[in-house]
This record gives C-alpha cells, sequence and structure tokens, in this order.
C-alpha cells in the first residue's frame, strides 16, 4: 500500500485505445458506489482500473505501489487488445458487493481477459 501519494476517490480510470507507456505510482483507487462514474454509461459497474484494447493496442502500462479497493464491479479489469501490463507490489481487496442491481454481485479483485 502506499504511504502518502494520491487517492482518487468516486471516480474510475480508464485506459484504451492506443494508449501505451504509461508508469502509476502510489495512487489509492477508491471508486466506491456512490459518487461520479466515469463518462461511460453511469449504469455500468465501476472497475477502480479499467485497461481495454479495442480498435488499437494497449501496452507497456505499469502500476507500482498502487492500491484498489472498493469497486462495485472488479478492483481491476483488463480486457481486449492489452499487452505487457504489469501490477507489482500493489494490493486488490475490500471488493463491494451493495451496488444497486443485482447484476454486479460478481465483484471480483482482478479479471482478465481477451474479448
Amino acid at each position: 500500500m502506499p504511504g502518502g501519494g494520491i487517492q482518487i476517490k468516486g471516480w474510475d480510470l480508464f485506459f484504451t485505445d492506443g494508449i501505451h507507456d504509461v508508469v502509476i505510482r502510489h495512487v489509492r483507487f477508491r471508486p466506491g458506489v456512490s459518487g461520479p462514474n466515469s463518462l461511460r454509461d453511469p449504469t455500468e459497474g465501476k472497475s477502480c482500473v479499467t485497461v481495454y484494447g479495442g480498435t488499437q493496442e494497449v501496452y507497456n502500462v505499469v502500476f507500482d505501489h498502487c492500491s484498489f479497493f472498493w469497486a462495485p464491479a472488479a478492483n481491476v479489469t483488463v480486457w481486449g487488445a492489452v499487452h505487457d501490463l504489469t501490477v507489482q507490489w500493489s494490493t486488490t481487496e475490500g471488493i463491494t458487493y451493495d451496488f444497486p442491481g443485482e447484476q454486479y454481485f460478481n465483484s471480483t479483485g482482478i479479471i482478465i481477459s481477451e474479448s
């Protein structure tokens, strides 16, 4: 867990199409069940961080000394055309089960999928 650093509360972070060569260090992610969502559909569940390669690859992304807590969907979601992603010296825990809507009862720590 980072000591000091930055906390992002009430928001999720979304890396998508073409993002590359990014290092995120000493950040605490706490999206929770209240507060604003990203610019996506507000009925979707939030993850602390979503890394999605749709029409373009996402690559060379590093999360170092970060913590991922209290996401209603998944703490970390990785899917699509993503490669060379590293999560090191970080924690993921404390998923949230009380998000409105039964479809979010599958809260998980990390989801990794090709599609």
